[in-house]
Parts: C-alpha cells; sequence; structure tokens
C-alpha cells in the first residue's frame, strides 16, 4: 500500500509556548479572558493577544473552534 498519500493529508499539531498551552486548558475548562488573567496575574490585554496567536497558529476563527481544533488535534 502506498502510504505518500496519508503522509501528505496528516496534520500536526501547530506549535504553541508553554503559556499558550496553559491558557488554551483554561480556554477549554470555560473560563474567560478576566479570569484567566486574574488566574495567570497577566493582563487581560495578554490573554486576549495569546488567544489570537493560537487562533492564527491553528486556522480557527472563534475560541470554540480553536478549542475544538485542540481537542481533536489532542493539544489540550
Amino acid at each position: 500500500m502506498d502510504n505518500s498519500f496519508f503522509s501528505k493529508t496528516q496534520f500536526s499539531a501547530p506549535q504553541l509556548t508553554s503559556r499558550e498551552k496553559e491558557i488554551l486548558q483554561l480556554l477549554a475548562k470555560g473560563f474567560g479572558s478576566k479570569q484567566i488573567a486574574s488566574l495567570l496575574n497577566i493582563s487581560i490585554k495578554t490573554v486576549d493577544n495569546h488567544r489570537q496567536n493560537m487562533l492564527h497558529k491553528t486556522g480557527s476563527k472563534t475560541s470554540s473552534e480553536l478549542v475544538s481544533t485542540a481537542i481533536r488535534l489532542i493539544m489540550v
């Protein structure tokens, strides 16, 4: 069997920073930006910047899609 098709169509998880992974896990648990910022002692703007970076890296349009993609790729 020719495995070249599978190697071309396999998706790999985007490389996220440890902080992005931490925020993604909290998003998956239902936390909002304000709660995440408070828990991690960072600003809401920083949380939102990390979220935007993750959206871009995964090609997601919404936070829900981001979490769904992460679960599908077993990133969370």
